[in-house]
This record gives structure tokens, C-alpha cells and sequence, in this order.
């Protein structure tokens, strides 16, 4: 039995994070992505030009998930509790 075909190789690598990615989201229209890691920072990417155009601390834990909603911009995170 033959072994599959390597995947290919990507066109382009993302660079903005230092922890893994945890949670991407790409507006309906393409021109933006919205990526969060697993150190709550969020990174929002042009399409066009595949450069960041903001990244910041969004969270103390990881992000769980990103999206749109109207004309704002929603992240949610894990949390620890402490007892």
C-alpha cells in the first residue's frame, strides 16, 4: 500500500502569534482574519496584504472564539476559577 501525498506546502504563514492559535475567524467578505491564541491575544489580518492590522492582549487565558456581530467585534476566553 502506497503512502499518501504530502500536504502542500502553505502560501503564506501567519506570523503574529507566539502561542498557538486557538480560535480564527474570516469575515463574510473575505478581506479580514480574525485569529486569538491560547495566551488571549487577538490578531486582526488583512487579506490583501497579509499583515496584521492590530494585535493586542485581549484576554488573560485563551481564546475560545471570535466573531463579528453588527459593526462590533466579539472574543470570548477561558477563565480559571480560584478557590
Amino acid at each position: 500500500m502506497s503512502r499518501p501525498p504530502p500536504p502542500p506546502a502553505p502560501t503564506h504563514l501567519l506570523r503574529s502569534h507566539s502561542a498557538p492559535i486557538s480560535a480564527v475567524y474570516i469575515t463574510d467578505d473575505n478581506e479580514t482574519i480574525y485569529s486569538g491564541d491560547a495566551e488571549g491575544t487577538v490578531c486582526i489580518t488583512s487579506t490583501r496584504t497579509l499583515r496584521a492590522l492590530a494585535l493586542w492582549k485581549a484576554h488573560t487565558d485563551g481564546i475560545l472564539g471570535l466573531e463579528e456581530f453588527g459593526s462590533n467585534f466579539i472574543t470570548y476566553a477561558s477563565f480559571h476559577l480560584i478557590s
